[in-house]
């Protein structure tokens, strides 16, 4: 999903490198966040952030090198055991949010 995002020049949007340039440890991300100036929002700026925002486990880089292609452009964390929905399309997406929020994240 990271590398078809990154291939279309689409800003990732990820809560995590918002939160990173606000000091904030998790938790909801609003759209007054999503406006926040920053070179780690990608909410604003295209492409990765300037810097890590945080040390990578050897895990993770083996998910990244072995992540199966698809055609996936958004992500949405749908239960508290950190069960993901990948979706193609922003409806797809906004389904995906939808349920989460009934799930009560």
């Amino acid at each position: 999903m990271i590398y078809n995002r990154l291939a279309t020049g689409d800003a990732l949007q990820m809560d995590a490198t918002v939160l990173y340039a606000l000091h904030i440890d998790g938790g909801p991300v609003t759209h007054a966040i999503e406006q926040t100036p920053s070179p780690y929002n990608t909410y604003l700026h295209p492409g990765l952030t300037p810097t890590p925002i945080c040390t990578v486990s050897p895990s993770a880089l083996a998910a990244v090198l072995h992540a199966p292609p698809g055609p996936w452009m958004y992500f949405e964390v749908i239960d508290r055991a950190g069960d993901e929905k990948f979706s193609r399309t922003f409806a797809e997406q906004l389904a995906a949010e939808a349920l989460a929020a009934k799930r009560g994240l």
